[in-house]
């Protein structure tokens, strides 16, 4: 009786499948008039029962020629329709490696755990094992054609194996156990990425890839605006209000903020009860924290906190009483450093309200930022913005925005190298060039063309006949710990749009003016 309602359930499954036009194979096998044909042996009833409908073969063996000449499958459990026990579901998918020719597989919502049959299935371009309760996805490290993977509800604990996945474009990890995202930040080519309800809070990991997604169920924060700060303009202090505290920044190039030690600082204030009141903020320019306690309206302790080396500003005197006020204000962990412990809950409720440390917080700019945030002005001629810096080492740097061709430059970087010599950099973003040049105030000087892309260099002229390009530069750095004149060069300007900015040549080109 039992293998009469099996053979039924065949029958109906090849029925259905053949209505729904289910795959088949894209080649005729041929088979040998001697040669016993190999024969594919299925682990899970159910699995055999849904390639057998696939192949409208309810009876007879099944071959490995005809395993291999099937190119798509859908395993899906829409087919499970079909069967009389409709929570009979697919376990176990032994047989599956014989089918070396797949391109596209469909498993979604069955119940399969163990996928190491998978691994040889390295043709394979489209692959969905949504809904299953996948333990180990180590046997997808080969399947590197693989352009669509579908892991919704996936069990794993260790997701390294993606990270060999390079020709990855559309990946759902969407309600599954992944919590380090690493394994996919090399995944230059991925355009759609889901990760909703998975235990995973941190993105930082994929700041590279995030410009390539063109989907995506989540946002890597850039602005303050992001996050939900809203801008106090007369105070300049950008202001988040959470459950349990109010955070206050400010960048000294916002301007004064409403109270002097709130200068360059993330602060956040809350009350611990009703009786003691903590302010916390980071001086990201210093490394330092400051910790003050207010009790019952009136500060009791205000010190520095150096967490590199545990130092505090503090007298012996005041040493105590700081302790005393941490002690009154704050649960403490047994052993636990007592003037450290509002900088460790103050890191912790940073991270934990905005998903990243107090020094990225501090890196992101209050909106998208323009050239007008940052400084530049407009020059007397149109389309030209200039940036200037007076304090320190004096830099100009000037961005050509006019549409028009044969510019002498899109950007150009001007720094003294010292007070005989100074450095000039034309950026030309057609051919992502630099032309570099030195002079001594204008008595001689010497040029080069730098291309960015291949690091290759042309010398142009020098006028000291008998000096080369080199040996100009050289002299004009006078720093025999420079190995690559050339090179240095370049990163003088990188590094100081970089440091000052926090973005590449190209991004500050690219961004709008602001006006």
């Amino acid at each position: 009786m039992k293998k009469t309602l099996y053979i039924l359930r065949v029958v109906l499954l090849a029925i259905g499948f053949a209505a729904c036009g289910a795959p088949t194979a894209t080649t005729t096998p041929s088979f040998s008039a001697s040669a016993v044909p190999a024969v594919v042996t299925f682990a899970d009833p159910v699995l055999e029962a849904m390639v057998r409908a696939s192949l409208g073969r309810s009876e007879g063996d099944i071959t490995q020629a005809e395993a291999q000449a099937i190119t798509r499958m859908d395993f899906s459990n829409v087919w499970s329709q079909y069967l009389p026990d409709q929570a009979e579901l697919i376990h176990d998918l032994g047989g599956l490696e014989a089918f070396t020719n797949l391109e596209s597989l469909d498993l979604s919502d069955q119940a399969i755990i163990d996928i190491s049959a998978l691994q040889g299935l390295t043709k394979l371009t489209y692959l969905s094992l949504a809904g299953n309760p996948v333990s180990d996805v180590t046997p997808l490290a080969g399947l590197t054609n693989l352009k669509l993977l579908i892991l919704t509800g996936s069990q794993a604990q260790d997701y390294n194996a993606l990270a060999s996945l390079v020709n990855l474009q559309v990946l759902l990890l969407d309600n599954s156990t992944i919590t380090d995202l690493t394994p996919l930040a090399g995944l230059a080519n991925l355009q759609q990425l889901y990760l909703t309800n998975t235990p995973t809070e941190d993105y930082t990991s994929l700041e590279i890839i995030y410009p390539n997604l063109k989907k995506k169920d989540f946002i890597i924060p850039s602005t303050l605006i992001d996050l939900g700060f809203g801008m106090d303009s007369n105070n300049h202090e950008a202001h988040f209000d959470s459950e349990e505290a109010t955070f206050t920044i400010n960048h000294e190039i916002w301007g004064p903020p409403s109270r002097e030690d709130n200068l360059n600082i993330i602060r956040m204030s809350l009350y611990m009860n009703d009786v003691y009141k903590v302010s916390i903020g980071y001086y990201s320019v210093h490394k330092v924290y400051v910790v003050q306690i207010d009790k019952e309206g009136e500060q009791q302790a205000n010190y520095l906190y150096n967490l590199a080396d545990g130092s505090a500003n503090l007298s012996p005197e005041d040493l105590t009483n700081a302790q005393q006020m941490v002690r009154g204000a704050m649960d403490l962990q047994e052993g636990e450093d007592v003037l450290a412990a509002p900088v460790h809950f103050y890191n912790d409720t940073v991270k934990n309200t905005f998903k990243m440390t107090p020094e990225k917080l501090f890196t992101l700019p209050y909106e998208p930022p323009t050239l007008k945030s940052l400084g530049f002005v407009p020059d007397e001629t149109p389309g030209i913005f200039m940036y200037e810096q007076h304090e320190g080492i004096y830099t100009n740097i000037r961005i050509d925005h006019n549409e028009k061709e044969n510019k002498e430059y899109d950007v150009v970087f001007f720094q003294p190298i010292t007070d005989v010599y100074r450095v000039n950099l034309s950026y030309h973003t057609t051919d992502n060039k630099l032309f570099v040049g030195a002079d001594d105030n204008y008595n001689g000087g010497a040029s080069f063309y730098y291309y960015l892309d291949t690091g290759e260099h042309i010398d142009e002229w020098c006028s000291d006949p008998d000096k080369t390009v080199e040996e100009y530069f050289i002299n004009a750095y006078n720093d025999p710990g420079i190995e690559d004149i050339y090179l240095h060069s370049v990163e003088l300007m990188e590094q100081y749009i970089r440091d000052t900015f926090g973005m590449t040549i190209e991004e500050l080109y690219a961004l709008p003016t602001g006006e």
